[in-house]
């Protein structure tokens, strides 16, 4: 074997565990950000009353919207500064945070939850009256 073909050879398996090396790195730093600092041991907590997210979200204008540099790509959503705004999360009023977009669309959704449970209550109860109301009227018909 030529002695330039190993060394051609040799630099192939370099850069290849040189990107696979990189590779790891990537997902471990995507594992340190989004799935193990989601643990509690590592935050400050504060409960958020779901209702209030609803309202903050209910309130948050949403666009059609375009980034200059990709102007064939459309996008919908709102903008970090109306977020920032509404709910001051992250450290920046120019970016979302996709945990915080997550958090406060999980406050949402349980918001929603509530409410929801809490009109099949009311229609639990007011059903058997509207069904009174509706037979009684039947018979003085």
């Amino acid at each position: 074997m030529h002695p330039s073909a190993s060394r051609s050879s040799r630099h192939r398996v370099v850069r290849a565990f040189s990107l696979v090396g990189f590779a790891a790195l990537v997902l471990l730093v995507c594992y340190r950000l989004f799935v193990a600092k989601q643990d509690r041991r590592v935050k400050a907590l504060a409960q958020l009353a779901p209702g209030d997210a609803l309202e903050r979200l209910a309130s948050l204008p949403i666009y059609s919207w375009r980034y200059r540099f990709q102007p064939t790509v459309p996008h919908i959503g709102p903008l970090a500064q109306d977020f920032y705004a509404r709910f001051g999360l992250g450290d920046s009023p120019r970016r979302i945070y996709i945990v915080d977009a997550i958090g406060v669309a999980y406050a949402a959704l349980i918001a929603l939850y509530e409410r929801v449970a809490a009109l099949s209550e009311e229609w639990k109860r007011l059903k058997p009256l509207l069904e009174g109301t509706a037979a009684e009227q039947a018979i003085s018909s």
